[in-house]
């Protein structure tokens, strides 16, 4: 079955016994229509941010219990980040998300055999914990507001529990995927461990350049999403050493070789338009790919992405003939450094843009 309907069915499945529980309570007189109407929205809309919340908050606890030390913490744009030994909270949202826990996994010489089935499994056992405990509250306490919340809480806690639980691709492998492909293969546990360790390291403050070789082991093949995390990360360290084109075509490669969706796709497609308009390429060719689409979602992700600043530099001053509106995006390039959470990205990224105002000053 198309993975799509995969979803769209377990989630009609469990909102149809979500309504039957309501209807029951509709019978039985223990609310009036229309406060419960009223109620069940704004409550399910708590019971989805207090979900992610939990779903994140396993994936921390179920990491640090094994050997994983905290990065950060992210709900929606409210982002939680051990930052020089304190904590710090930042704006900062990745489209697609609703949450994100990251973590530094152990050193080791032998990254195949760091533990991980916890860490990943973490989100979804948490939810399906609180599920259990939602049970009890609805056979235990007779309040009906009260057992009509725990209801929501663990209809929702159970759907995100099964969606990220059972294997599946929606887009991006989910938490079951990506734990079936680490079982399976030594190679693909190395891999997701120097994903998360470049990670760790970044938001330390290194530059990719100076991350050592040993956890750029980029794969032959491109078929999965760390696979695709890995190419990324590799073009990001080309265009640290200024190889445009080297990166365009690791780009080229990605897109040629991986099945990438929706944001992923977008992202690809915006550090391939910046390559080519780093290697000065004709004004029909970049608004061909900057085109209609692409400035969407470049508008919808610049707040919070740095990689968009160096895009929208470039384009404004060589192909829009506005070196004031360039300048602007320099400017708001600077004026993230307090703010970006990665702080070895944003030094990679000024220095890119650094390049570029000294070779078309």
């Amino acid at each position: 079955m198309n993975n799509k309907w995969s979803k769209v069915i377990v989630g009609a499945l469990f909102g149809a016994a979500g309504g039957l529980f309501l209807i029951s309570n509709f019978k039985s007189g223990n609310f009036k229509p229309v406060i419960t109407f009223f109620d069940v929205i704004v409550g399910y809309l708590v019971c989805a941010f207090l979900t992610i919340i939990i779903h994140e908050s396993g994936h921390l606890v179920m990491g640090l219990l094994t050997g994983y030390r905290f990065t950060s913490f992210r709900i929606s744009s409210f982002l939680l980040q051990k930052d020089n030994g304190k904590l710090r909270l930042r704006r900062f949202d990745i489209p697609g998300t609703g949450g994100q826990c990251k973590m530094k996994p152990p050193e080791s010489d032998m990254p195949e055999n760091v533990p991980f089935f916890l860490y990943h499994a973490g989100g979804c056992l948490f939810n399906l914990l609180t599920v259990v405990v939602c049970i009890i509250v609805c056979l235990n306490v007779r309040i009906a507001g009260v057992r009509l919340f725990a209801a929501m809480l663990g209809f929702v806690n159970l759907y995100l529990g099964v969606v990220n639980g059972i294997p599946l691709n929606l887009g991006v492998d989910n938490d079951g995927k990506n734990i079936v492909n680490l079982r399976r293969s030594p190679v693909e546990r190395r891999k997701v461990y120097n994903v998360l360790m470049i990670d760790a390291l970044q938001s330390e403050g290194m530059m990719l350049c100076d991350i050592p070789d040993k956890y750029f082991d980029i794969p032959d093949k491109c078929v999965n999403g760390f696979d695709y995390m890995m190419y990324f990360i590799g073009c990001a360290r080309l265009l640290e050493k200024l190889d445009f084109a080297g990166a365009a075509d690791m780009l080229g490669f990605i897109a040629d070789n991986y099945n990438s969706k929706d944001v992923m796709n977008n992202e690809i497609m915006c550090e391939y338009a910046f390559c080519r308009m780093a290697l000065e390429a004709d004004k029909s060719e970049i608004d061909g790919l900057y085109n209609k689409d692409l400035r969407a979602y470049v508008d919808k992700t610049q707040k919070f992405s740095i990689n968009r600043r160096k895009l929208l530099y470039l384009y404004k001053l060589r192909y829009d003939s506005d070196p004031g509106g360039a300048e602007k995006e320099y400017e708001k390039l600077l004026a993230m450094k307090d703010t970006y959470p990665i702080e070895g990205e944003f030094r990679s990224e000024l220095g890119i843009v650094e390049y570029l105002r000294s070779k078309y000053a």
